[in-house]
C-alpha cells in the first residue's frame, strides 16, 4: 500500500470534525489504524469505519420499545 493512501490523525480529526485526542481515543477503542514512530495513520477504510460510528449518547433511538415489549 502507497504511503500516500495514508492518513495522520490530524487530517482524520479534520475530516471528521472531531478532536485528534478523541481520533486517537476511538482507534484504540476499535483497533483502527496503526502505531508508528510519528505517530498513529490511517487508511481511507479505518476512516470510513470511524465515519460510521454512532455519534449520539445513550441508547439507539427505538431500543427503549423495543426492551418494553418484551
Amino acid at each position: 500500500m502507497p504511503d500516500a493512501d495514508l492518513l495522520s490523525s490530524a487530517d482524520v480529526a479534520a475530516t471528521l470534525e472531531i478532536k485528534t485526542s478523541r481520533v486517537r481515543q476511538l482507534a484504540r477503542q476499535h483497533g483502527l489504524g496503526r502505531q508508528t514512530t510519528g505517530g498513529r495513520v490511517f487508511t481511507p477504510a479505518d476512516v470510513d469505519r470511524l465515519r460510521q460510528r454512532k455519534t449520539t449518547r445513550g441508547p439507539e433511538r427505538g431500543a427503549e420499545r423495543r426492551h418494553r415489549a418484551e
